[in-house]
């Protein structure tokens, strides 16, 4: 599906209205599905490669979580990408305009944000990827969980959406097992996540769906989609062409970026591709869905973590400005269809 989406796109500079756009942002969609291609040929159908991968996105979390809460208690940044921004404001500090923010090495909070999702979703469930199970290690993802909750309660642009990923996850991994098994540990999970919900809803639960509305009807994007959407339509569907977005918004048909890549895939690539995407990212979630209880505990794991992974997935698709060439998002992607389910047991892999 991702070849075929590049030799599209290759065609699609015949009729993008900025050709040059068009390459630059084709050059940077070939790098990251490169990235992705590549971490599924490296695990091949052997599920305890997948280990080194995530003993990789553990150590990285760490660090990027060490350097957000250092950039938000300093309000000092390692990169400073907003130049112009701070000239229109006449300051020297982004906090003035936008208030406590991180970025790390992203240089885009939405992306900082993004990783962390995956990262959560990826490491929610240890055994199906081949982490150490042991107390010290849940320690560890425990305590990383909470530092990025914080991160992105308080220094990311679009808080939202990182909210609606977190409780999005935390039903898959908590809601299901404390109905299953109704133990004293159920419970607690179960009771302890109700009280974190809340404080990430800002709001009373009882007021909390009409304020999930009222931000919906309120958000600038929708429209902004709308008219990328009816721009592509005019052309029967086969979209504007690749890197058409910066000419869209020269153009004064949308203000800024789409900040979605499946609407970005409509506009510039058409119906068919977009409808393809949804289809892939949305697929895990139904299949988790629609697994019985009585089916093995290894294979509603596995349903589980694939679902974790795709609502990570689709809520950085949504948020993020620059997904088409993030060659972590598209490395989640493809990990949608990688085996899982292999545990660490005296060192040695094995099914579970």
């Amino acid at each position: 599906m991702l070849l075929a989406t590049i030799g599209f796109s290759a065609i699609s500079l015949s009729w993008t209205p900025d050709i040059s756009a068009g390459i630059q942002t084709l050059g940077g969609f070939i790098m990251a599905v490169s990235s992705g291609i590549s971490l599924l040929l490296l695990i091949g159908d052997r599920s305890e490669h997948l280990r080194p991968f995530a003993h990789g996105l553990l150590v990285s979390w760490c660090l990027h979580g060490t350097i957000a809460l250092y950039e938000i208690l300093t309000e000092r940044h390692l990169i400073s990408p907003y130049g112009g921004i701070l000239a229109v404001y006449q300051t020297t500090r982004i906090e003035d305009v936008i208030g406590s923010v991180a970025w790390t090495t992203f240089g885009n909070p939405n992306e900082l944000g993004v990783f962390f999702l995956l990262a959560i979703s990826l490491l929610a469930t240890r055994k199906t990827v081949g982490l150490d199970t042991r107390r010290r290690y849940a320690f560890v993802i425990f305590l990383l969980v909470a530092v990025s909750v914080y991160i992105g309660q308080s220094s990311l642009d679009d808080a939202r959406a990182f909210r609606v990923g977190i409780i999005a996850i935390t039903i898959v991994r908590f809601v299901p097992l404390s109905i299953a098994h109704r133990q004293a540990v159920g419970v607690f999970f179960l009771s302890g996540w109700i009280v974190v919900l809340a404080a990430l809803l800002d709001s009373p639960l009882s007021s909390a769906a009409s304020n999930l509305f009222q931000n919906v009807r309120l958000d600038p994007r929708y429209p902004l989609a709308a008219r990328g959407i009816l721009s592509s339509l005019q052309r029967a569907g086969l979209g504007l062409g690749i890197g058409s977005e910066s000419w869209l918004i020269e153009s004064g048909v949308i203000p800024t970026n789409f900040h979605n890549i499946y609407v970005r895939v409509l506009v510039e690539l058409g119906l068919v591709p977009a409808l393809l995407l949804a289809t892939f990212t949305v697929a895990p979630i139904l299949r988790w869905l629609l697994t019985s209880t009585t089916e093995a505990r290894k294979n509603r794991r596995v349903q589980a973590s694939r679902a974790m992974m795709a609502i990570a997935v689709i809520t950085g698709g949504v948020t993020s400005s620059s997904v088409l060439a993030n060659p972590i998002w598209f490395s989640f992607l493809v990990l949608l269809v990688v085996p899982l389910g292999v545990a660490t047991v005296n060192s040695e892999p094995k099914v579970v």
